[in-house]
């Protein structure tokens, strides 16, 4: 098994997993529940594999985890069947990430990449650039992209603009760890988040969680 780390926060709790098994390990660890079984039913490859090594993380995070049936709704969404229970989950590489908590979250896990620069101005707003020491600063474009991503998982719809529809407030990059703050602003949709990202070996970690 690879569990990096499970984690408890305000109102919830996420953990990471670096797969390294195959998919008989995680056929042998839990048995699907039928709805479950239809999703996989379309997945092959990485893809399964992602599916399983989230699905049994999953389970690792929630207690009474045998009665687990996590599908995807109309939007994409992961959620728990007959539970209040709010989750997310997202894959890079052969890591998952997974968050559970009573409020609406999201996670999102990237490796750190240059080509980011690139494609910066399609989801960095003006404000940002002001804040931001360097406009080269990978990752605190990753903590952006990820806050961002984050917080649109947690938004759970879709048809978000990531420049103009969500806004990430001044942080400091502190690779051990920082949190900071981001709202979400569409239509008659006004949310606040509360944020945490942290560098984890070569990859760009953040969650969000929302403000109630």
């Amino acid at each position: 098994m690879s569990l990096l780390m499970t984690t408890d926060i305000p109102h919830g709790r996420w953990g990471l997993w670096v797969t390294e098994e195959d998919i008989s390990f995680f056929r042998k660890q839990f048995r699907l529940h039928p709805q479950e079984a239809v999703e996989v039913e379309g997945l092959q490859g990485r893809k399964l594999r992602e599916w399983y090594a989230s699905r049994w993380l999953l389970r690792q995070l929630v207690p009474s985890s045998e009665s687990i049936a996590c599908i995807k709704d109309m939007y994409g969404k992961p959620i728990i069947l007959s539970s209040d229970i709010q989750l997310s989950v997202s894959h890079s590489d052969d890591y998952a990430a997974v968050i559970v908590s009573d409020r609406s979250v999201g996670i999102d896990i990237q490796k750190i990449v240059p080509k980011i620069s690139r494609v910066a101005p399609k989801f960095v707003e003006d404000e940002a650039r002001g804040y931001l020491s360097d406009a080269g600063d990978i990752h605190s474009l990753h903590a952006i992209w990820g806050a961002k991503e984050s917080m649109y998982k947690a938004y759970g719809l879709r048809g978000l603009d990531f420049r103009l529809d969500m806004r990430v407030l001044p942080f400091r990059f502190e690779p051990e760890g920082f949190y900071f703050e981001g709202m979400v602003h569409k239509g008659d949709y006004y949310r606040k988040f509360t944020l945490f990202c942290r560098q984890i070996n070569q990859f760009i970690l953040v969650y969000a969680v929302e403000v109630i």
